[in-house]
């Protein structure tokens, strides 16, 4: 799907919201970087790392011992906070961010989103990995539809908290694309064949269409549009092993393979797209 760009006021101004996979690049060039010189216009783009769209808890962040803070920063929980344009009380949960470098980069990212001119603000992007399935999140719960421990839910009360105040901004959310499973013995197996909760990932990004027609946001297929599949990993490794042994990059090639996608969908889908 291609989303079309109107230009009211004469510049565009983007807020992009995702986790790891717009830090995450090659020759020093991140998805961030990317969005920033490829989208016409204003663009402010911050990253959670380690971070989903739901939430693990149905009525607010815990912090429990052995459990990871992080879920203060989901997209869900972002929101509110935009909602409320309380932005202080983020910063509040910062200490209990263990990892030094990464309570730095959460900080600098919240600095970030509360610079950003929400009143003039036009497109909200949401771009995240496949870490609701990873994590082993439900897709959808019939008998709460707006659960917000689910993918579904999540992203339906996201838009609730911020609809009334910015009624004329356009969502537009991106897929997870292809990733593995890595079960307790470190096997590896492939989202589209694995069922980690209820779902396989293919099967819970209906869930992200259904959000989109629901609430009239725009949908970008990032999984599909890939070419990645269970049938093809294996190649798509094995070719990036040959591009590692060609050149002597020593990176990850899984990790590579997930950057080639993202520069794709950075750049052919979304500077192609949003003109």
């Amino acid at each position: 799907m291609c989303v079309r760009i109107v230009d009211i006021d004469g510049k565009n101004t983007f807020l992009i919201i995702g986790n790891e996979c717009l830090t995450n690049g090659k020759d020093g060039e991140t998805m961030a970087d990317i969005f920033e010189k490829e989208l016409k216009g204003d663009v402010t783009c911050v990253s959670f790392p380690g971070t989903s769209l739901s939430s693990r808890y149905p009525h607010g962040p815990e912090i429990k011992d052995g459990e990871p803070a992080e879920d203060f920063f989901t997209f869900y929980w972002l929101t509110i906070y935009i909602h409320f344009l309380d932005f202080d009380s983020l910063n509040g949960y910062l200490e209990y961010i263990e990892d030094d470098s990464l309570r730095a980069v959460y900080k600098e990212n919240l600095d970030k989103l509360a610079g950003v001119d929400y009143e003039n603000l036009d497109y909200l992007v949401i771009c995240y990995d496949g870490h609701d399935y990873l994590l082993g999140r439900d897709g959808f719960y019939e008998e709460n539809n707006q659960d917000i421990t689910t993918l579904y839910g999540s992203l339906y009360g996201s838009f609730g908290n911020l609809k009334d105040d910015y009624p004329n901004l356009q969502w537009i959310i991106a897929s997870p694309y292809f990733c593995m499973y890595t079960d307790e013995t470190g096997a590896q197996s492939p989202c589209d064949l694995t069922i980690v909760s209820k779902e396989t990932l293919p099967n819970m990004m209906n869930y992200i269409i259904n959000f989109s027609l629901d609430c009239d946001a725009s949908y970008i297929d990032n999984y599909f549009g890939s070419g990645i599949s269970a049938e093809n990993a294996d190649e798509e490794r094995a070719e990036r092993q040959r591009e590692v042994e060609l050149v002597g990059d020593e990176r990850d090639e899984e990790a590579d393979a997930e950057e080639r996608q993202q520069e794709r969908f950075a750049v052919t889908v979304l500077r192609d797209g949003l003109q």
